[in-house]
């Protein structure tokens, strides 16, 4: 009971605060964006994260467009809606692209229709950029469905998790994509087959290496090798695989060492640089591949 008053007196102490500053000067408004975006990507309660989208969305701040973007990726699909909704209220097209990946993955009913009805918002917002093609807003708009399977490593990469981040990648490349339906796992071999059926959709399934994943100089360098199999049957369809690479940002660090910040500082910074060129040229390649394997999907399954 002590647990759950303090987290209600939590809510409403956040609710009271954002109504009361509303009225503040907009350098408080910018101390209370702040604020909220941070309770939105560390929140620990997914019921803290839904009010800070809600509040973000009550007070408009294009501020916390990159953070509410990125949280539609949540793992609670009642933070989903309720930052879909929160973009819907600060009314910027600019987070079309990202509502329109969102409505592209393995979402419940309820998310899908706030997304589409968030969409719906933004596009009458700024018809131009509006491409109803683009949105998947029933399963019979979808061309196909993909099932992302098990992603191996056999590079020299010893950054943790790195088969997860692969993974990640290929599903959050795969659902950005127009036409493309992440299969549930849940699934059955034989509801697969009625699927396919019923909507007239072709089926493969992903799955697949990372090959090299290393730096070289001021250079990271990664090669993936992706296997297409047919959905349900396991049948090898194609193996594409390629290279790429792309220049390490290591600018926050140098910045730092002309600062005089300790060795440890610039250590981490120089890691946190090599990461993020690590998902940058994963990323980059995993795109280049899976653009290829849907060009050739209808002629191939």
């Amino acid at each position: 009971m002590f647990v759950k008053y303090n987290f209600i007196a939590f809510c409403w102490g956040l609710l009271a605060w954002v109504g009361v500053s509303f009225m503040s000067h907009s350098a408080n408004a910018d101390v209370r964006a702040d604020y909220l975006i941070n309770l939105l990507k560390t929140g620990s309660s997914y019921r803290v994260r839904i009010q800070a989208a809600q509040s973000l969305g009550r007070i408009q701040s294009k501020e916390a467009l990159p953070a509410l973007q990125d949280a539609l990726k949540d793992s609670s699909p009642h933070v989903v809606i309720a930052v879909a909704a929160a973009l819907g209220e600060i009314g910027d097209p600019a987070a079309l692209p990202a509502l329109k990946a969102a409505s592209r993955r393995n979402h419940s009913a309820a998310v899908k229709t706030q997304l589409a009805a968030t969409i719906r918002l933004l596009q009458a917002i700024a018809p131009d950029s509006a491409d109803s093609s683009d949105i998947a807003e029933s399963p019979g708009q979808y061309q196909f469905l993909v099932k992302v399977d098990a992603m191996g490593n056999s590079s020299t990469s010893r950054t943790p998790n790195i088969v997860n981040v692969m993974r990640d990648l290929v599903m959050d490349v795969l659902a950005a994509r127009a036409g493309v339906e992440i299969q549930s796992g849940v699934m059955t071999d034989e509801q697969v087959r009625a699927k396919l059926k019923k909507e007239s959709q072709k089926g493969f399934i992903i799955s697949g290496a990372l090959i090299k994943l290393q730096r070289e100089q001021d250079y990271m360098v990664a090669k993936i090798a992706l296997n297409v199999l047919s959905n349900p049957d396991y049948n090898l369809v194609m193996m594409p695989a390629g290279e790429a690479r792309v220049p390490i940002d290591f600018s926050d660090a140098l910045a730092a060492r002309h600062q005089g910040k300790s060795q440890d500082v610039v250590a981490q910074l120089e890691t946190d640089s090599i990461r993020k060129a690590e998902t940058i040229v994963m990323k980059k390649l995993i795109e280049n591949l899976i653009g290829k394997i849907l060009e050739a999907a209808p002629d191939v399954l």
